[in-house]
């Protein structure tokens, strides 16, 4: 714990699990496991009377929980979760906006990066059909979190996918932002990662759909990508096309085009 005091609790033998062999004797050392793995924790776990005690911080963080001291109540909060009142209270002190946010409809998840054992949490606000909010978290040293990254967008969807470059792996985070308004619709694809110094690049864009209807036609592009990990690029076509609302047929030829892109120095730059 941060305070001088070394807080203990008494443990139920579940979750991370305690194994024991044979008899155990009053305040004989025990180890503990979580997922297989014993927790280092200097052998201060111990079988007391019949019932294990083990500092509660370094067995609650094993399993990935939070654990804050409250000194003017003395007592322990263990959370397992990120909770959306928490994310709320982070973007009202942190964000652009301030108070000026539509929190009905919030919506967080934690993001993990086992390759760099960095921790976010991803939050969007989904407002109008083609308003909202997005916002990274980043966890600090001091298990606090820091906004990293705000755009006003409204997020349909995000994922992560390692990106191998030049033999180096690369945690790239994939978004579908959906934007618009009368007549017109449109969604995009972003590759995003967090480089050396901490910083939330956007390493491309590029449409996936865009569709809009002027005077009785409708534009229509259809795009897709791929990622390169052979050669570290990135391949991104679209289709164009225009359509009578007349008669629902094709006016003239569809075009399709396709570029190809090398990652350089956090971003994918067209190649000649």
């Amino acid at each position: 714990m941060k305070n001088k005091t070394r807080l203990r609790v008494l443990l139920p033998i579940f979750g991370a699990c305690v194994i024991l062999g044979g008899t155990a004797l009053a305040k004989s050392p025990v180890t503990i496991f979580v997922n297989g793995s014993p927790l280092n924790q200097a052998n201060e776990a111990k079988f007391e009377n019949g019932r294990v005690v083990a500092p509660v911080r370094a067995v609650a963080e094993a399993i990935g929980s939070r654990v804050d001291w409250d000194a003017k109540t003395q007592s322990v909060n263990i959370q397992t979760e990120i909770r959306k009142d928490e994310v709320e209270q982070w973007i009202r002190q942190q964000g652009k906006e301030k108070d000026d946010y539509y929190f009905d409809g919030l919506s967080v998840e934690e993001v993990k990066d086992d390759l760099n054992h960095e921790s976010f949490v991803f939050a969007k606000i989904d407002g109008a059909v083609h308003l909202g909010n997005f916002f990274v978290f980043h966890e600090q040293a001091n298990d606090s979190y820091q906004l990293i990254y705000e755009q006003p967008w409204r997020v349909e969807s995000w994922g992560i996918k390692n990106f191998s470059v030049d033999g180096v792996e690369i945690p790239m985070y994939k978004l579908t932002t959906r934007s618009g308004g009368t007549g017109v619709d449109v969604r995009e694809a972003h590759l995003m990662f967090m480089n050396e110094r901490g910083q939330w690049i956007e390493s491309w864009s590029g449409t996936l759909k865009d569709r809009s209807i002027f005077q009785n036609k409708q534009h229509l592009i259809m795009g897709g990508y791929q990622l390169n990990d052979d050669q570290g690029q990135l391949y991104y076509w679209q289709t164009e096309k225009t359509i009578s609302l007349e008669n629902n047929k094709q006016i003239g030829e569809a075009r399709t085009t396709t570029n190809v892109y090398e990652f350089k120095q956090g971003r994918f730059v067209e190649m000649n």
